[in-house]
């Protein structure tokens, strides 16, 4: 297992935070379909929520790659 350098540390940091975007964006589609019943997608008044989700799950997929590339020195 390879030892995180003391420079790096904010950089996993960074890069755990935005997994955790993503995590949170499917755990609030999940918790809002199970409360609501609301699945269809094609729903106008449920049209936030998804946006919402898009953009927390949007966010994290491309901080978390972003993030998980290896520094160049």
């Amino acid at each position: 297992m390879s030892e995180i350098a003391e420079n790096d540390v904010p950089r996993v940091i960074a890069k755990w935070l935005y997994f955790l975007l993503i995590f949170a964006g499917i755990g609030l589609y999940v918790v809002w379909g199970i409360l609501y019943n609301s699945w269809n997608i094609f729903t106008v008044a449920n049209s936030g929520i998804y946006a919402l989700t898009v953009l927390l799950v949007g966010f994290g997929v491309v901080g978390y790659l972003l993030y998980s590339k290896p520094r160049e020195e």
